[in-house]
């Protein structure tokens, strides 16, 4: 499947993975099923498409949403997560924080295997969700450090997932427009 594809095959299909982050800030039940987690995200990508990106129904979101289309490593299915980013240089940061699980989300295996079929759904200045081709790099050292820093304190959840993490480093990739 190439990159072009991916994001109408996932709104054809209505294409839902789990994100936990999101699930984490906005459902209030301390254990949610694949089931609750797919439908939640299913409100989030819905609301996040009607309302030009905004998101506040489904959780305290407003405009800090991005819908991720990446394909799956081992399937190869379109898969969309709707994920916390902050904008940097014309880009994005996403994090694969997993809500502090000890192993990454699938979607970073996905980012991994295939950063060439990524697509990102967003909200431009004037709420026009937009979708485009990305380049994915996962970023490390000192410009994670420095990274990770800036997005905790945009949203500070992260910084409580990073300790449920445990020993794992919760990854981040920078996204920026293919051209």
């Amino acid at each position: 499947m190439v990159a072009r594809d991916i994001a109408k095959e996932c709104a054809s299909r209505r294409v839902i993975r789990v994100s936990h982050a999101l699930c984490e800030t906005a459902c209030s039940a301390p254990r949610r099923t694949v089931r609750d987690m797919n439908d939640f995200n299913a409100r989030v990508i819905e609301e996040f498409r009607s309302n030009g990106g905004r998101v506040v129904q489904n959780g305290p979101f407003g405009r800090t949403l991005v819908l991720l289309h990446t394909v799956g490593a081992r399937s190869g299915a379109a898969r969309i997560n709707p994920l916390f980013s902050q904008r940097v240089n014309g880009g994005w940061v996403i994090a694969a924080s997993k809500a502090g699980h000890p192993s990454d989300p699938a979607w970073a295996h996905n980012l991994r295997a295939h950063p060439d079929q990524t697509i990102v759904e967003y909200a431009d200045e004037a709420g026009v969700v937009r979708s485009a081709r990305v380049r994915v790099s996962e970023l490390a050292g000192e410009e994670r450090s420095a990274t990770w820093e800036r997005f905790v304190a945009a949203a500070p959840m992260f910084g409580e997932y990073q300790v449920k993490a445990g020993d794992r480093i919760i990854p981040l990739f920078e996204l920026t427009l293919a051209e």
